[in-house]
């Protein structure tokens, strides 16, 4: 976006800097990574008009291809930082099918500039309740004030509750605040700058020891089967991500490429792979016959093809099978850690597991207000089965993005009950990398157990390399307590 001249927006207790591209509450410095700066921008700029999803995403990224998720999460973070409650949009509003409209009064100053007086802030958290009480913060207090700064705040938080002393979160450094609100966001632009000049590589220079899961085609001749074709899809996707030493593109990449009549060696190439997996699934009766083949992603050359014809029990076993086929083909030594990932496997029941392939459908296709169609199918799941620990997994998804962008329950309902089920999940399976990423979110956000977070970030990460997520979750930690070099190899 181009620079701006000195200019001020003022709106209820927050001023923005045009020029200096900071916003300020209160005269307090809130730290905002840059394209969720100009994403605020760009809608106060606009106030009482609809900024287009589109127009928005090409005014913030003029030269890049990015997802709507991007824009999406953007304005989540903006409403926490701004202090929106989940049925109170004071500042942002959303128009459902066009974009966002910014709503609030605003005043403009260009004429001069007012000093502004940042003031230091001091190891321990004063708030001022509604009632005009001050006090430490309450416990809903402290989550939106976690939540606000998004492991940016300053100092040493201390909570004295009943006057007793609380747990301390690690002090954070003047450099530490600094790094982390220039390069928290900027980080998705660094690598996106890096995928941009791998994809000018030579063909021969790209990794070999990656590949690309392209959606499963559906060959039962009925629409209505499109979940469990798509399911097939991701959980192929899951196993093979737990190879070590095999880079596995995530999921979400690789589904807009769901009926592309691109070359195979092209989207090879935008993804940034090697290899490409395609295949077919079709199912009849307690049958399912699924087809796949490796193929190199440069010359376009079949490396491996097999058909499987299981029963549904064994659907599971068939996946890990089909991933130890692909790694001995491409030579990829399993270590025992990969063996004993790929090995925690056990027959399911066929209706349980029907009913989660279903969740998952609506979890990665509907919008919010859908995703109840999602948590009745995982709760069915579990009804049908208990000890099926995927649709504990569900349920943690459902609840984590209803509480991040939607902002449907509030974190004192959706932390506990995110721990509560990835606890269940993990009990079942410790193999599970969503579930030990949602606990170390918990440990985080909510309970400030720093090292327990660490934790669990490892062994996610540990159970599943290639699961971008947890990357993504853990690479925000280390920044936070200024450990930026491991945070930029995250």
């Amino acid at each position: 976006m181009p620079q701006e001249s000195k200019h001020f927006y003022e709106f209820s207790s927050f001023r923005i800097d045009a020029a200096k591209r900071v916003l300020f509450m209160e005269g307090k410095h809130l730290p905002l990574g840059s394209k969720v700066f100009e994403t605020l921008l760009v809608l106060v700029q606009r106030r009482g008009q609809v900024v287009e999803k589109d127009e928005l995403m090409k005014l913030l990224w003029p030269d890049s291809f990015v997802e709507e998720a991007n824009l999406t999460q953007n304005v989540s973070i903006l409403r926490k930082v701004l202090g929106e409650s989940p049925n109170d949009h004071r500042y942002i509003v959303t128009v459902p099918g066009r974009g966002y409209r910014f709503v609030a009064e605003v005043t403009e100053s260009g004429d001069e500039e007012t000093d502004l007086i940042v003031k230091e802030q001091t190891r321990s958290r004063i708030v001022i309740t509604q009632e005009g009480k001050v006090g430490p913060p309450s416990e809903e207090e402290k989550l939106i004030l976690a939540t606000r700064e998004k492991l940016l705040t300053p100092g040493e938080y201390s909570m004295a509750v009943g006057g007793s002393s609380k747990r301390r979160a690690p002090l954070l450094s003047r450099k530490a605040i600094a790094l982390a609100a220039l390069l928290t966001t900027a980080l998705g632009g660094v690598l996106l700058s890096i995928w941009l000049f791998r994809a000018r590589l030579p063909a021969h220079q790209l990794e070999i020891k990656s590949l690309a899961v392209l959606p499963l085609d559906n060959l039962m001749g009925d629409p209505e089967q499109e979940y469990f074709a798509d399911g097939m899809t991701h959980q192929l996707i899951a196993y093979l991500g737990r190879i070590s030493a095999l880079r596995v593109t995530s999921r979400k990449s690789v589904m807009r490429y769901k009926g592309a009549k691109k070359s195979l060696p092209e989207m090879a190439r935008e993804l940034n792979v090697g290899m490409i997996i395609e295949g077919s699934v079709m199912r009849a009766g307690d049958r399912v016959r699924i087809a796949v083949q490796l193929v190199d992603g440069i010359s376009d050359r079949q490396l491996w093809a097999e058909t499987y014809d299981r029963d549904l029990r064994d659907i599971l076993p068939l996946q890990s099978e089909v991933a130890r086929s692909i790694a001995k083909e491409i030579k990829i030594r399993l270590t025992p850690q990969d063996q004993a990932r790929l090995g925690r496997i056990r027959a399911i029941n066929p209706q349980a597991h029907e009913a989660y392939l279903k969740g998952i459908y609506y979890f990665w296709n509907a919008k919010p207000p859908e995703w109840e169609k999602a948590k009745e199918y995982f709760e069915q799941a579990i009804q049908l089965d208990p000890s099926y620990a995927p649709a504990y997994m569900g349920l943690v998804d459902y609840y984590h993005s209803m509480e991040w962008f939607s902002g449907s329950f509030p974190p004192r309902e959706a932390y506990p009950r995110i721990k509560e089920l990835a606890e269940k999940a993990l009990e079942l399976d410790d193999t599970f990398v969503q579930a030990h990423n949602g606990l170390a979110i918990v440990r985080l956000l909510y309970e400030w157990d720093w090292s327990g977070a660490e934790k669990e970030f490892k062994r996610a990460i540990e159970v599943n390399p290639s699961w971008a997520n947890a990357h993504h979750w853990y690479s925000h930690y280390l920044m936070a307590l200024d450990r930026g070099e491991e945070s930029l190899a995250e």
